[in-house]
């Protein structure tokens, strides 16, 4: 899902966002949901069906996760259809499995789930590993237009990698409060 923000008459601003966004159980001022806001107050945000109240910065934080939730699931998706193409073309079991780990990696972003996410990130860092153990092999063979390529792949891996520990790196952290 992808954010909404609406402005109502009485100049109250509704977000809306993924129902499983981590934000919507970091409700820091849940009392008085119903009133209306007035400037410098938290923002109503509507996580699926749930409304919960949230600072500016911790808005801000929320979006900028939701923002990099998409990228990520862009290129899951687009990494899961070249995987099976290539599984359908060359036969080899190899492109299946990376398939799955591809969908590990768009549930893990779809669900914000932690472990699917860590799997997803451990895959991408093996492609950064096996990419530059190729690039090295091919350079002793001295083939120039694969080197390259392989090169660039080993990059956007890299960069994959990076993304995805950024994201999961973004999740609000529990804190623990007067609940006595």
């Amino acid at each position: 899902m992808a954010t909404v923000v609406i402005k109502q008459p009485n100049n109250d601003i509704m977000v809306g966002m993924s129902e499983h966004n981590p934000y919507k159980t970091w409700d820091k001022t849940r009392e008085n949901i119903e009133q209306p806001l007035t400037d410098h107050q938290p923002v109503r945000v509507y996580f699926g069906s749930a409304v919960i109240r949230l600072n500016e910065e911790d808005l801000q934080n929320a979006v900028k996760l939701q923002n990099y939730a998409h990228v990520i699931k862009f290129v899951c998706i687009m990494d899961f259809f070249v995987a099976i193409l290539n599984f359908v073309v060359f036969l080899n079991p190899f492109f299946f499995v990376a398939g799955l780990f591809n969908m590990f990696g768009y549930y893990g972003v779809v669900y914000f789930n932690h472990t699917y996410l860590h799997v997803y990130s451990v895959y991408q860092l093996i492609l950064v590993v096996a990419s530059a153990v190729g690039v090295w092999f091919m350079i002793q063979t001295s083939s120039t237009l694969p080197i390259v390529l392989t090169s660039l792949g080993t990059v956007f891996h890299l960069w994959m990698y990076k993304i995805v520990r950024n994201f999961v790196g973004m999740f609000p952290h529990i804190r623990i409060t007067d609940a006595v």
